[in-house]
């Protein structure tokens, strides 16, 4: 009997067993029908997860149009020849690098196929996106220099430098205001990584890996990205059977998608204003939902890392039941574990080894105390890319420093009296299930507490959360100890799983064979649950209409409605942030020289009007007008035939200050009516923005004759 291994071109690598015998045959016909099977079974969730992330507006519209080119892509990756399938990825994470940062919608496209905008037009929305490809192509190219590596390193430097300077001026370059966000994001600690690795050559080097590390496809929509290990990214590349890899990612995107609707849940109702604390329950929410908050992180963290084992890396959890941890350096380990892993390598590990001569206690306290040292200053430096200005605050340096604290105290304990390694795994008794129970509802209010204290936004404020805690009745005890106790109950549980790094799976219950079937159902299932409940629950308890309908989009609550202001996480959320921490604020540095090359001066009662064909940054956004002075698309001066147009008037909310190009309400309203069945004679409607900032009703009655 003939056995032959072949590649199918249809569904990715599978064994095709060319043989005599017709048992044989059936074999290979019915390997290839169940990997059929498996493919479309993996196809019909992640188009499920991409109707998810669409219809409950996740994120950004950008989110859902990167989930809408990675689905496509995503089958073309997979029916590619395995030694094609990597630089395709590095093609089409450069193809939506560029779309996104240029915000190139259908729109642009449509626009410029059909000659309705002119070649400058959509040059103009190539800039950004060619300008980021530009420099961090350089960037990789210093890294790469065929001089000493210590010559390469300064290079960098010096580049970085130059980088930053110009960060501080973004200003100066309105075009590109938004792609240093990205490009931040995308260098800012993985060109260390790189280099570290580059250094100590842990893993191959080639342009397609060194593109697709850098570009890679989600990261456009995210400033706030898992800082992904390189040896780490490389050495996982289809490191598994396709199957497995493929549902671990759909069932981590299904359960970010579970988390960012929770965050969305508790940041909406949970008692977060603290100046409207009336009870210590209230206390006790409030620093609850402080906490829970940090679902987003995790969320959105477990949706990136998804996406990319879709691709064929099978990356570990960036997140492990952080809120059962049962110590202080278990929080560690399981919160973040990218960035836990990133210090350790550059920081921990090499300054544990060069002190060791001072003993293993002492050596572990100056590194553990270095280490949480260098987390703040990167954290600072991550919030200089992301919001413009580093941030260097008694409170924030405060945090890591107590968080070092009670981890080196732990570690110690840990190490001279803690738990014993042994070779065998020992047996999880009820006394010890007991114990971790008591520890994680400990470790969880300590947090709460801790968590607390770095969100409020002034030293004084956390004491009136204090006092307000102080004087807590009996009936508040016991549902604060209701909570508790649940917190133990699952600690309990689940409180003994443990994930030690981002480089492999460390428990036997990782290491077991994964099981298909079981997580496809249960993905499929919750996603048409997710899909239909919004209609279901109004037309069955008409009630929650407004309920959903906050739960629906990125909207802000009651109090950052009246206080503009969140956490340390959620300030970083640049796409949320800029659409509204411009209102009431003071006007930043060129805020008026884009008014200025926006509008022009009128001698009549209009007093002013827009400039045709023009581009600017007003309101802390991209504005562009058209060639008729609208800020709008371009449209042709006569109607076209069977179309049926719609005047806007309005003044600064109706032009969409401060909006991007593609969310304004008059673009999303045009968009969902062509979208739909059209009109009996009418093949398209067009809605014509006239709206002028700070028009009254009687200019917009002149506008309009």
């Amino acid at each position: 009997m003939l056995i032959e291994t072949q590649t199918s071109k249809r569904f990715g690598e599978i064994p095709v067993v060319a043989v005599e015998s017709s048992a044989s045959r059936q074999r290979f016909v019915w390997q290839n029908i169940r990997a059929s099977l498996s493919f479309f079974t993996v196809l019909l969730q992640f188009g499920l997860i991409v109707l998810l992330v669409n219809q409950w507006q996740l994120e950004s519209l950008s989110l859902g149009r990167v989930m809408e080119l990675a689905f496509a892509g995503f089958i073309i990756h997979h029916l590619l020849p395995q030694r094609f399938r990597l630089p395709f990825f590095a093609i089409l994470s450069v193809l939506a690098t560029i779309i996104v940062v240029g915000e190139m919608g259908p729109k642009t496209w449509v626009a410029a196929l059909t000659g309705r905008t002119s070649i400058s037009g959509f040059l103009y929305h190539l800039v950004p996106g060619l300008s980021l490809l530009g420099i961090g192509l350089g960037l990789i190219g210093l890294c790469h220099l065929p001089i000493r590596f210590a010559m390469r390193v300064g290079l960098v430097a010096i580049a970085a430098a130059g980088l930053v300077f110009l960060r501080a001026h973004s200003q100066w370059f309105p075009d590109v205001s938004e792609m240093w966000v990205i490009l931040g994001s995308m260098f800012m600690f993985r060109v260390i990584i790189y280099l570290y690795d580059l250094k100590h050559r842990t893993a191959p080097f080639s342009p397609a890996r060194a593109i697709s590390y850098f570009f890679m496809l989600p990261n456009v929509c995210f400033p706030l990205f898992p800082v992904v290990d390189y040896k780490t990214f490389c050495s996982t590349y289809y490191n598994e059977d396709w199957p497995r890899i493929y549902q671990t990612g759909l069932k981590w995107m299904f359960r970010g998608v579970i988390q960012l609707l929770l965050y969305r849940l508790v940041y909406q109702y949970a008692p977060l204003d603290v100046s409207k604390l009336s009870s210590a329950l209230d206390v006790a929410g409030c620093m609850l939902g402080m906490y829970l908050l940090y679902l987003r992180i995790s969320g959105t963290f477990h949706l990136i890392v998804g996406l990319l084992l879709m691709f064929g890396f099978n990356l570990p959890e960036t997140h492990h039941l952080y809120y059962l941890a049962t110590s202080f350096t278990d929080f560690w380990r399981r919160i973040n574990i990218y960035w836990k892993d990133f210090v350790m390598k550059l920081f921990f590990y090499p300054i544990h080894f060069k002190l060791r001569k001072i003993g293993p206690i002492r050596a572990m306290l100056v590194a553990t105390l270095a280490t949480f040292l260098a987390t703040w200053t990167l954290h600072s430096w991550q919030w200089f890319w992301i919001r413009g200005k580093p941030l260097l605050d008694w409170k924030d340096f405060s945090f890591w420093i107590i968080l070092a604290a009670l981890v080196s105290v732990t570690a110690i304990y840990e190490t001279t009296r803690g738990r014993k390694r042994t070779l065998t795994p020992s047996r999880v008794t009820l006394r010890r299930r007991l114990i971790l129970g008591l520890q994680a509802a400990a470790i969880f209010s300590l947090m709460c507490i801790l968590w607390a204290y770095w969100s409020c936004q002034t030293w004084s404020e956390f004491e009136t959360l204090m006092d307000a805690a102080s004087r807590p009745t009996f009936r508040e005890v016991m549902i604060v100890f209701g909570v508790l106790l649940l917190i133990c109950i699952c600690g309990m549980l689940w409180g003994w799983s443990s994930r030690e790094t981002s480089e492999g799976r460390s428990t036997p219950a990782t290491r077991t064979p994964f099981s298909f079937w079981p997580s496809a159902v249960t993905v499929t299932a919750g996603s048409i649950c997710l899909l239909v409940a919004p209609s279901v629950a109004t037309w069955t308890i008409p009630a929650t209409k407004g309920v959903i309908a906050r739960l629906h989009g990125d909207v802000l609550n009651a109090r950052d409605m009246a206080q503009q202001r969140r956490g340390y996480y959620e300030e970083l959320d640049v796409g949320g942030m800029d659409n509204w921490r411009w209102q009431g604020a003071e006007e930043p540095e060129g805020w008026n020289k884009g008014k200025k090359a926006f509008f022009r001066e009128r001698s009549d009662f209009l007093l002013k009007d827009i400039v045709p064909s023009t581009s600017t940054v007003l309101g802390g956004v991209a504005c562009t007008s058209n060639s008729l002075g609208m800020r709008d698309r371009e449209y042709q001066k006569a109607k076209p035939a069977n179309t049926y147009r719609i005047v806007l008037l309005g003044a600064s909310n109706d032009m969409g200050t401060g909006v991007k190009e593609d969310q304004t309400y008059e673009n999303v309203v045009e968009e969902t009516l062509n979208s739909r069945m059209p009109d009996a004679g009418y093949s398209r409607d067009e809605i014509l923005n006239l709206s002028v900032a700070a028009d009254t009703i009687l200019q917009m009655v002149l506008r309009l004759e």
